[in-house]
């Protein structure tokens, strides 16, 4: 009764996930509801209404806006996370964040300006951040 044998297909054509493969190339900015797992390279932007896992052998160049985040390859850009921005152990990030929340894992990579974004708060990256309030750079947080 409890046992189920059913395996679940995250990519099937029910589900709204996308995954772009290990040797895939994009130039060209996507776009989508669902989630998304890039593991090739990137150059263009990124604008998810769900959670963005980039891969181990992801290379992405461009802006980023996703409700979730999970780094584990290399990302330069600017970066705009509503919840949860967690930079794993063998991920690398290269910009300004706009994030709810920021994880970094021993050994992960961020260089860069980080803004803390309060729920609700909408920020537009292109736009200049300075007068926000609540925003850090790293220089400022070692003083």
């Amino acid at each position: 009764m409890f046992n189920s044998t059913k395996k679940i297909n995250l990519f099937d054509s029910g589900n709204n996930n996308s995954l772009f493969g290990k040797g895939t190339i994009i130039n060209g900015n996507i776009s989508g509801d669902g989630d998304i797992r890039i593991d090739g390279t990137l150059h263009s932007d990124v604008n998810i209404l769900g959670k963005l896992i980039v891969g181990e052998s992801a290379i992405i160049k461009g802006d980023i806006k996703a409700e979730r985040a999970e780094i584990f390859g290399s990302i330069t850009g600017k970066i705009s996370v509503k919840g949860v921005l967690s930079i794993k152990a063998t991920g690398s990030v290269e910009g300004d964040l706009y994030v709810g929340q920021l994880e970094v894992e021993k050994s992960g990579l961020f260089r860069g300006t980080s803004h803390m974004v309060l729920p609700g708060q909408v920020v537009d990256i292109n736009a200049d951040q300075t007068e926000i309030p609540g925003n850090h750079s790293i220089a400022s947080l070692a003083n």
